[in-house]
């Protein structure tokens, strides 16, 4: 946190050509993301920031979003997995700014919320707001407390105009209810994969298969797909 102060003012400067920021594992709290998030509307280089494992909560990452609902720059990639972004209970207005500012992410590729906290309802909440977000094509919310209703939601946000590919809800709570709810949404075939091992539901009832290991297995592989 202390630093991040003066990495913003960096970010913001319009010499600023930095493509990937890494700052996972600093202890960041929501002071520092909030800095962050102030650089981001004003700045062109950035494509990727990494904030894993550290302290951010709902204020730090929903302010982050909301710049990123505001930026004009090319930012493709956030990953802020394993932060207690909803372990707490927070106030109905800070879930409301969350998923309206991911509602309105224009540039968003890829989103990393594994081991966040994340409940069926914020999951719930989650997932009805991407039904008109066209840019979010990679959605990580691996061992989170993600149900059925979380999978019903993706189907039903696949009739609108979402644009997701791939998902993982790997480690999570997914029942064979909530896997036949999802196969039964009439778009289900748009995506490219859904990720659901370590889960109740049985895909081979379904017939279909389970795809185990990491979503997009790896920094390196990630910054391949994005292109970046």
């Amino acid at each position: 946190d202390d630093q991040a102060d003066v990495i913003s003012e960096c970010l913001a400067a319009d010499t600023c050509i930095v493509p990937v920021l890494s700052l996972a594992y600093t202890a960041l709290s929501d002071v520092g993301a909030k800095h962050l998030a102030k650089a981001l509307p004003s700045n062109r280089s950035l494509q990727l920031i990494r904030l894993s494992e550290n302290n951010i909560s709902l204020p730090g990452a929903a302010a982050i979003l909301s710049s990123l609902a505001e930026s004009a720059g090319n930012l493709v990639g956030l990953d802020i997995a394993r932060n207690p972004i909803f372990t707490d209970n927070h106030p109905e207005d800070g879930i409301r700014a969350f998923c309206n500012a991911l509602q309105q992410c224009k540039s968003l590729r890829y989103l990393s919320l594994v081991s966040t906290g994340m409940t069926d309802c914020i999951g719930v909440r989650l997932m009805s707001a991407l039904r008109k977000n066209r840019s979010l094509q990679l959605l990580n919310a691996e061992q989170n407390r993600l149900g059925d209703g979380t999978a019903e939601a993706l189907g039903e946000a696949l009739s609108h105009t979402c644009g997701l590919k791939d998902v993982s809800l790997t480690a999570n709570n997914v029942t064979d209810a909530g896997l036949q709810a999802l196969l039964s949404a009439k778009d289900v075939s748009r995506l490219d994969a859904v990720w659901l091992s370590q889960n109740p539901a049985r895909p081979e009832l379904f017939a279909v298969p389970v795809i185990s290991g990491k979503l997009y297995g790896g920094y390196e592989a990630l910054r391949e797909y994005l292109k970046l």
